[in-house]
């Protein structure tokens, strides 16, 4: 009689471990399917939504609503440098950049580089822009022939589009 007991409290024992092991592989597959399809991020050791990725990985870069645009950035910009006011230049950049463009600016030589920048007309949107970034580039000789200079925008957390980099 003890034996059958023991051998229906190992078998229930066996049950249980397989449902546990099933069910392990199940959820790890699912895991591994959402991550394969885009469903899911993971990002420093967590699962994240795509939506939500953005937002941890990115905290100041969120669907603010837009107070000014792009190409007035770009144009604003283009006529603070072309009038001399790099100062004013300045202010339609990232923060975390004013300074190393100070710097770039206070160059004569380096300042007539940037001042040669086209006309927005001139200019194309690169296709992977979205909401919250956006590539200008442009060639020199205005015939798709070289590499293409770059100004990248951001906008940030209060929704005003500033310029990262150029």
């Amino acid at each position: 009689m003890e034996e059958l007991k023991k051998k229906k409290i190992l078998k229930r024992a066996g049950y249980t471990l397989l449902f546990i092991v099933f069910f392990s592989i199940v959820f790890y597959s699912y895991g591994v399917w959402l991550l394969r399809t885009g469903r899911m991020v993971k990002y420093n050791g967590k699962m994240y939504t795509r939506e939500n990725y953005y937002k941890v990985a990115f905290p100041d870069n969120y669907e603010a609503p837009a107070k000014n645009t792009p190409e007035e950035v770009y144009k604003n910009f283009r006529a603070a440098l072309l009038t001399g006011d790099t100062e004013k230049a300045l202010t339609f950049m990232k923060e975390k950049r004013r300074e190393e463009y100070r710097g770039k600016f206070k160059n004569k030589n380096t300042l007539e580089k940037y001042k040669i920048i086209p006309d927005i007309s001139v200019v194309k949107k690169s296709e992977d822009s979205n909401s919250v970034f956006v590539n200008f580039y442009y060639y020199l000789d205005g015939n798709n022939n070289g590499i293409p200079f770059e100004i990248k925008m951001e906008k940030n957390i209060n929704g005003f589009w500033e310029i990262d980099f150029m």
